[in-house]
């Protein structure tokens, strides 16, 4: 299944364009190194439609994209504006609630009922994404700022990104949640049942499209870009296409 998704817009109160731009930038940095394509990212004034506050949102998309991947990049807004203000300034209470995106905090719990993941990994594994690739958030959230209209497209976020074939693949992540929580029982389910699952199902289809030669993105090529191209393309001609080579097959 291909899934758009755009978390309810965050908004912070007064001249917070850098915060939200931030804010944004970790969101699209962080889904494209797990695998999304991320289709555009904007900010601006916020609901009152003044300059008193500010608000932004990022779109992506993916196929058959899984809870853990999706919580982390949920929560990678709020660890990249929290990254930004303890360069700047010691860690405090209210540097961490000046971060704080509630909306992205709900959006997590809201994906992640049902399963076994422990709350908190997301946490931890945007912390760790973001610090890791923080060049990239900055360079990304410049851009934004710069951008007349507050808005980047896909080729813009990819171009400034500049991450190449870089990505975090799904054995990688799960080692990295691994060594996070290496306790946790309902993690360790998870990574194995749900998680390792939804992965196998999609290297499949993607391993069945190669074999058919419906994709046309080069290897090697991070997964954002083999999304990128069936969004693009239009999942159900992506399908129709796949059933009709293995149809053909049969015959």
């Amino acid at each position: 299944m291909m899934t758009a998704t755009r978390p309810f817009p965050i908004q912070y109160p007064g001249d917070s364009w850098h915060r939200i731009a931030i804010h944004e930038a970790g969101h699209a940095v962080a889904h494209l190194l797990l695998g999304h394509h991320v289709l555009d990212t904007r900010i601006g004034p916020g609901a009152d439609g003044h300059m008193g506050s500010v608000s932004g949102d990022t779109r992506f998309t993916g196929v058959n994209t899984s809870v853990l991947p999706d919580m982390v990049g949920a929560a990678a807004g709020e660890a990249a504006v929290l990254h930004m203000l303890n360069r700047q300034y010691q860690p405090n209470a209210s540097t961490i609630a000046w971060a704080t995106a509630e909306h992205d905090r709900k959006y997590a719990a809201n994906i992640a009922a049902g399963t076994t993941l422990p709350i908190g990994i997301e946490t931890v594994l945007a912390d760790r994404i973001v610090a890791e690739y923080w060049d990239a958030i900055d360079r990304v959230a410049d851009a934004l700022r710069r951008d007349p209209d507050g808005y980047l497209d896909q080729y813009a976020i990819t171009a400034t990104a500049d991450l190449g074939n870089i990505e975090i693949d799904w054995d990688t992540l799960a080692d990295m949640a691994k060594a996070a929580m290496p306790g946790s029982a309902g993690l360790q389910a998870y990574l194995d049942g749900p998680g390792r699952q939804q992965e196998n199902g999609r290297v499949e289809f993607l391993r069945q499209l190669r074999t058919h030669d419906i994709l046309l993105t080069p290897e090697p090529a991070p997964r954002w870009k083999l999304n990128a191209e069936i969004f693009d393309r239009g999942l159900p001609k992506i399908v129709a296409a796949l059933r009709a080579a293995m149809g053909g097959e049969q015959r």
